[in-house]
């Protein structure tokens, strides 16, 4: 097992090396885990940018590489193909205990955008709870309190989905990849109350994911997300990647933690 992490991980350093002889001088972000992740990690990239005087380069998956055309300060984004992406997985597995704005990645201008864990955050040894303070102090810029970089989301249009009217609707999301939580019991009772009071409720759903009962599916892109919960009278969400990704939107979001 350990020699498989290992060969992949060299094969990813192999790739990286090509890179970044290709993009001499770009700060490089490899984002190939989850969406919430990224954004996070992308929240100081501006500010990274304004310090360094350099372009930044994103290394993604398929599954996360709509969220980059949302981020009008990435220079070039590379998607890999998903048996470069196992091998980039393997990488960042050797770096988790790192936070990601650590003095080797400051000084050479790769980051790798991986979950906060317990880990990385001892290895940061702060006391801060937020980690948005927590990157701008890793940062450590003459100001900490630069604005944070969100996604720049542009209005599609939504008239495919022949909503009659979002200020009535609550969008739910139960699903997350990070988050395993059985929250059945919770959603009926939800649902049954939004319903009774003359709301229309949808469940967000992709793939093979099914709707909850009594509610109708949507399946729309990160995209559509976004300004549907924005304009919706509530969205109803796990906590997940795609709370942090519409945080920005100024709408009214109810955010269900495990313990």
């Amino acid at each position: 097992m350990e020699r498989d992490i290992y060969s992949d991980s060299l094969k990813a350093e192999a790739i990286l090396s090509e890179v970044r002889c290709r993009y001499n001088g770009y700060l490089i972000f490899i984002a190939i885990s989850g969406i919430g992740d990224i954004c996070y990690c992308l929240s100081a990239v501006e500010e990274i940018k304004r310090i360094s005087g350099k372009k930044v380069l994103v290394i993604t998956r398929e599954y996360t590489s709509e969220l980059l055309k949302f981020y009008n300060c990435v220079d070039e984004v590379i998607v890999l193909e998903d048996d470069d992406t196992k091998s980039f997985r393997a990488l960042m597995s050797l770096q988790k205990e790192k936070s990601v704005f650590n003095k080797e990645s400051m000084k050479s201008g790769l980051f790798f955008c991986h979950p906060l864990t317990e880990e990385s955050y001892a290895s940061i040894i702060n006391k801060e709870k937020n980690y948005i303070d927590i990157i701008r102090k890793s940062i450590k810029t003459s100001g900490t309190d630069f604005p944070v970089t969100y996604p720049c989301v542009p209005e599609p249009m939504l008239e495919k989905f022949s909503f009659d009217d979002l200020s009535k609707a609550v969008i739910i999301n139960p699903y997350s990849f990070s988050l395993d939580v059985d929250n059945s019991a919770i959603y009926g009772k939800i649902v049954s109350l939004l319903t009774a009071k003359g709301y229309t409720v949808y469940t967000n759903i992709t793939e093979e994911q099914r709707p909850l009962d009594s509610t109708l599916p949507l399946k729309c892109s990160l995209q559509e997300i976004y300004h549907i919960t924005k304009k919706a009278r509530l969205f109803i969400s796990i906590r997940s990647g795609i709370v942090d990704f519409s945080v920005s939107n100024n709408g009214t979001f109810i955010v269900l933690y495990n313990d």
